[in-house]
């Protein structure tokens, strides 16, 4: 993720500090909570592109995955972002980890 994206995470941590009433002080929880609604929202979305449940069949598209796949990623980077000071640098400390752990020795790496 590049910089303007970063920028409009810090956005929206921004708005949603200003509007977390239901949180009290602390907006963590409600933010952790949050990805586990959109993950949710992701599985709902491909049980219906499969079409498995017979009484509904087939609910929601692709795109309808890849966008609450979306959802996730930035509802998880808000809360990463109300977490620490540098989520941009905290987040590529992690995946270069997450690279190096997975990729063999001498793989080019980005």
């Amino acid at each position: 993720m590049d910089a303007d994206t970063w920028a409009a995470i810090e956005q929206l941590r921004r708005w949603l500090d200003a509007h977390h009433h239901a949180a009290g002080d602390d907006p963590v929880p409600l933010r952790i909570l949050k990805i586990m609604e959109e993950a949710g929202e992701v599985a709902a979305a491909y049980h219906g592109v499969l079409g498995a449940n017979p009484r509904k069949g087939v609910t929601h598209t692709l795109d309808d995955v890849r966008l609450e796949l979306c959802d996730v990623i930035a509802t998880a980077a808000v809360a990463l972002a109300t977490l620490c000071p540098d989520p941009q640098a905290e987040f590529r400390r992690h995946l270069d980890h997450l690279v190096q752990r997975a990729l063999p020795p001498n793989t080019p790496r980005p």
